[in-house]
């Protein structure tokens, strides 16, 4: 059968399974370290019994890996429970190596970030690990380049990919929702794992372009052009997907727009979504 812990803050009493128990000492170590940053006291009892919620509550809707903030920061803005963001210039927000940089390249850094998914348990996990190794830039420049550090690259892409999957799938075992974002032209949409994701029952395949979503920018001084830059979405929620599966104007019957080519400089400033997605 099942059993019960419960805390006490005051009138606060908070009752959770036996699953959920077990996350509250990694939930404390949040708390108190959230407590700490402002400067305020909290008794060991008090930090049970708000840890303990937490838990029970769900900490989580929208956490994003091999990303900056982008969607935790919009859902904010939403009234979403934004959780955190992991990419390289992102640090951790709480346990142990607090404060530190994440770097999933480090197997520590992918068993930190599996317990406090447990612990998050969000509700959306999106991911767009690097796409450079799988772009077609790449691969037209490929004569030109060194083939031991392409190769390299390619091997860190593919384990990058893999590792962004591996959560993927524990989000749909979990029945909770992921979405995975990569330029439409990648090849990594070969990739045997990622076959096998979409493949899965309830996962949608979508692609829509930018411009759709108000990619704009100035170059040499022109007025503002619209990126097409054509991006494929995978999701098993059926909402997002109809909601990301748009097309260009130019096809649907809007009004008209020319398109600004991704090369150099604005092939780097379309990593960054607009405000509109």
């Amino acid at each position: 059968g099942a059993s019960s812990n419960s805390g006490h803050a005051g009138s606060l009493d908070v009752s959770m399974s036996e699953g959920k128990a077990a996350l509250v000492e990694l939930a404390s170590l949040q708390v108190e370290s959230a407590y700490r940053r402002h400067g305020v006291d909290i008794t060991p009892e008090e930090l049970a019994a708000v840890a303990a919620l937490q838990v029970e509550l769900g900490v989580a809707q929208v956490l994003e890996i091999f990303s900056p903030k982008r969607f935790t920061k919009a859902g904010a803005r939403l009234g979403l429970r934004p959780g955190f963001a992991v990419d390289l210039c992102e640090r951790k927000p709480y346990g142990p190596n607090e404060g530190e940089f994440w770097d999933l390249e480090k197997d520590e850094d992918v068993k930190d970030l599996e317990e406090m998914i447990v612990y998050e348990q969000p509700e959306l996990l999106t991911g767009g690990p690097p796409c450079e190794p799988f772009s077609q830039l790449l691969r037209i420049s490929a004569a030109r380049a060194d083939p031991e550090r392409r190769r390299r690259e390619r091997e860190t892409g593919v384990r990058h990919l893999h590792t962004a999957i591996g959560f993927y799938r524990r989000q749909y075992d979990a029945g909770r929702y992921f979405l995975h974002e990569h330029p439409d032209g990648a090849d990594s949409w070969a990739d045997e794992k990622m076959v096998e994701l979409q493949r899965l029952d309830g996962v949608f395949t979508v692609n829509g372009p930018m411009c759709q979503w108000g990619m704009q920018f100035h170059v040499d001084g022109r007025d503002e052009s619209y990126v097409f830059k054509k991006t494929r979405w995978v999701t098993n929620s059926r909402t997002i997907a109809e909601a990301l599966d748009q097309g260009c104007v130019n096809h649907t019957g809007g009004p008209p727009h020319g398109h600004l080519h991704l090369i150099g400089g604005v092939a780097r400033q379309a990593a960054a979504y607009p405000s509109r997605l």
